[in-house]
């Protein structure tokens, strides 16, 4: 079924996960957490992603070749996939990024589909910062309500407690505090 909008075709892919998980999980349902471009879409309406980045809080079969076709703003038929190989090894994490994500739908009673608030979801981006990383990082501090000490704070702890990330994730850090200190006219350092 083609979908009308990025959003809409992120939920459908949601709900044929969903069809795979047992009635059981209606008591306790599985928790999906959208991070990534999809989920700095479902915050900005800004850029979309070609694909669906997301940490599942139990082992759910994932249908094979999970791909929905939308159609982008401008009338042309977009694909958006599962993510198969996403980690969230790949990125930085601060332990408590689920009791901070924000419930956007239930389905079916048994997925609870969240997206990362916007602290976690920059700090998600801190380790490989690359310029699309750079771009999203960017337009959720200008447009989110984003406090800077607790945006270091839990940044400071995620690096602390991180295993495998280069010591240039430090720098990183630096760098997004100075793009927030740029945004909201800030002067002073770290």
């Amino acid at each position: 079924m083609l979908s009308k909008s990025f959003k809409d075709a992120v939920f459908q892919i949601m709900q044929k996960i969903s069809n795979e998980i047992p009635d059981a999980h209606i008591k306790f349902p599985v928790n999906a957490y959208i991070v990534g471009g999809a989920a700095v879409h479902f915050h900005t309406n800004s850029r979309v992603s070609n694909d669906v980045d997301s940490i599942l809080s139990n082992a759910v079969k994932i249908p094979d070749d999970l791909v929905v076709p939308w159609i982008d703003k401008y009338g042309v038929v977009q694909q958006l996939s599962f993510d198969y190989t996403y980690n969230s090894s790949f990125g930085l994490m601060q332990e408590d990024y689920d009791k901070r994500a924000i419930l956007i739908k239930t389905l079916d009673e048994k997925l609870n589909i969240y997206i990362l608030n916007p602290l976690d979801l920059i700090i998600s981006k801190i380790a490989r910062f690359s310029d699309s990383d750079e771009d999203d990082i960017r337009i959720l501090i200008k447009i989110k309500d984003i406090d800077r000490d607790e945006l270091y704070n839990l940044a400071s702890d995620a690096i602390k407690v991180g295993i495998g990330f280069p010591k240039s994730i430090a720098t990183h850090l630096e760098w997004v505090m100075e793009i927030y200190d740029e945004i909201h006219g800030v002067s002073n350092n770290i």
